[in-house]
């Protein structure tokens, strides 16, 4: 089940994907059946990345899931479900060990996450716990991707998970009843999709051509009635199915530390995404990233791609029925004080079309989902980042905070900004939703229309309130 012998990808009969049919891999994890008549090589299963032990595991592991998005197309070209793909990548080397994993998103989206951070082979409980891995590792491996039961064709449902539990956790790792799943180490399952860092893994440059495929022929293991809903690139070829996931291009992001500063400004972002993710009370309200899509050539094509709720559930807009409306801004306030005493995050852009609410016919009761994270903030940091600082000051965040909030109001009288981790950043949003609720404008399920109306509302509240005007240079 364990091979170092060094041959090609080519050679193992996994040509297509990322990496070079030519690429050598140190080692292959394979399939315990045996190969069919027609088949020179065993199923393969895994991959194995060793270097000199002066290079960092992160060089060994990069190389590992290229290769690995060729192992996860052998797969299913012979014909392995597409929910059973769960390809782990070895790194080493020689003192540390690290183990990833590649899986599909529905129906053929390859996503890399860690399952363990680095190793240190010297320290007993590192050393420990990399028994435990591979021991896991072990039982994986050992039963046959083909002695399973038939899987059927259908992609679990994102919105169908319960409102305990996090939408991130929800399509992670393609539901519950995933039978290979447990024996994985705690880490890859529902309870991490964040890595250690406060940064989501990310797989770069899914660029994978498949040859003979078009968005008119598709390939056989996919299903043929959900590809006019799948979201295609001309080169890579590869499946999203926009009925389920949304895709949030890094061109439509807001970066807290400036557009010149994207990847500084995503990872305070995943900070953020880890100090919700930490707190399990969060964990309903919030809405997760599921992975991030890197692409070096074409930050088009760059973004984070997150699970898409059931637009026949949930909505935004202010509901119309006054009693569901209260219940609403009782929801809404639960929330926010769940997410500022547990996590300490600050949302900063609780525009009513960043809400989404259904109704539960079950419980009788609201139920509500927060999205756009992108400006959201520690509270504890020291200050707000450059970018958020200027939004915040020059497109009236503050003014709105003090016409709520006297101790702000204060502030910037006194000639300051008013630049204040206070809750009031957020609360000053639903405060004036609540004011304003009768304005109809604000029932809007029409997100420009929404967002109109909501600046129009904020423009009279201002003008009611003498209030100097903070500058930030």
């Amino acid at each position: 089940m364990v091979s170092l012998e060094k041959k090609s990808l080519s050679a193992a009969q996994c040509s297509i994907g990322l990496a070079s049919s030519e690429s050598w891999p140190d080692g292959y994890l394979f399939d315990p059946s045996p190969p069919t008549s027609r088949e020179v090589t065993p199923l393969m299963r895994g991959i194995v990345e060793a270097k000199e032990s002066a290079q960092e595991l992160i060089v060994a592991m990069r190389q590992g899931i290229s290769e690995a998005v060729n192992v996860v197309m052998q797969q299913l070209m012979r014909g392995v479900w597409w929910a059973e793909v769960v390809v782990p990548i070895l790194a080493t080397n020689g003192h540390k060990l690290q183990l990833g994993v590649i899986y599909l998103l529905y129906p053929a989206f390859p996503v890399f996450t860690l399952v363990t951070p680095e190793l240190h082979l010297l320290n007993d409980q590192d050393r420990t716990e990399a028994v435990r891995v591979l021991v896991c590792l072990q039982r994986f491996l050992s039963t046959s991707m083909f002695n399973r039961d038939p899987q059927p064709t259908t992609a679990p449902s994102p919105s169908s998970s319960s409102s305990s539990t996090s939408s991130a956790a929800a399509v992670d790792v393609g539901g519950s009843d995933r039978s290979i799943l447990p024996i994985l180490p705690p880490a890859m399952t529902q309870s991490n999709p964040v890595g250690d860092e406060g940064s989501l893994p990310s797989l770069s440059q899914l660029e994978a051509e498949l040859p003979n495929v078009s968005p008119t022929n598709p390939p056989a293991y996919l299903d043929q009635e959900s590809s006019q809903n799948d979201e295609w690139h001309p080169l890579q070829k590869r499946f999203l199915d926009k009925t389920k996931y949304f895709f949030k291009p890094l061109r439509s992001m807001f970066f807290v530390y400036g557009k010149s500063h994207v990847e500084q400004s995503l990872r305070m972002h995943f900070k953020v995404m880890k100090a919700l993710h930490s707190v399990e009370a969060c964990r309903e309200w919030v809405v997760f990233p599921i992975c991030i899509r890197e692409d070096d050539d074409n930050s088009n094509k760059s973004g984070l791609v997150y699970p898409r709720l059931d637009p026949t559930r949930y909505q935004i807009g202010l509901p119309r029925d006054p009693s569901r409306r209260k219940e609403y801004f009782e929801t809404l306030r639960n929330a926010m004080n769940v997410i500022h005493d547990g996590a300490r995050v600050l949302h900063l852009d609780l525009y009513p079309s960043n809400i989404m609410w259904s109704w539960n016919d079950e419980s009788q009761h609201i139920q509500i989902k927060l999205i756009d994270w992108d400006a959201a903030v520690l509270m504890d940091w020291y200050e707000y980042p450059s970018e958020t600082a200027k939004v915040l000051v020059n497109n009236n965040r503050i003014r709105l905070a003090a016409a709520y909030d006297s101790e702000i109001g204060r502030t910037i009288a006194g000639g300051n900004d008013g630049l204040v981790m206070s809750r009031s950043m957020d609360t000053c949003f639903i405060n004036l939703m609540e004011e304003f609720q009768s304005d109809k404008r604000l029932y809007s399920e029409t997100k420009s229309d929404l967002d109109d109306a909501f600046r129009r509302l904020v423009e009279t509240k201002l003008a009611s309130k003498d209030l100097p005007i903070p500058f930030y240079a």
